[in-house]
């Protein structure tokens, strides 16, 4: 994924709050192995850990991937529905694999839509 911020984002957050790998690993529920390969790599296997670090450090999930330098996002207040949620959820059932192919379709039709758009 191009511009993917994630491992540098995590290691900036770990450091500013003086959290070690021991201890996000585990609050997360998973090996500290596990935490050290997203660190190195970037790979996370299911979008639910996605929304465990970024919660874990009061990020947005754009932050915390790189796609603005926003930490937090406006939030809805507690009368309206938020349809990114509903978004989420649904995405946060696929693997990986189908999480790249989807991103794949999302990136083409935004590309289709900017060109009918012009």
């Amino acid at each position: 994924i191009k511009d993917w911020k994630l491992p540098q984002r995590m290691k900036e957050l770990r450091a500013e709050r003086n959290v070690n790998l021991n201890k996000m690993a585990e609050h997360l529920g998973i090996s500290r192995a596990t935490l050290l390969n997203w660190e190195e790599n970037g790979l996370i296997g299911k979008i639910d850990l996605v929304y465990a670090v970024a919660d874990y450090f009061n990020v947005s999930i754009d932050y915390l991937v790189g796609r603005t330098n926003a930490r937090k996002v406006a939030r809805l207040s507690g009368q309206e529905k938020d349809p990114m949620k509903d978004f989420y959820d649904v995405l946060a059932k696929f693997d990986q694999r189908d999480m790249q192919s989807i991103a794949e379709f999302l990136a083409a039709k935004y590309k289709e839509v900017k060109r009918r758009s012009k």
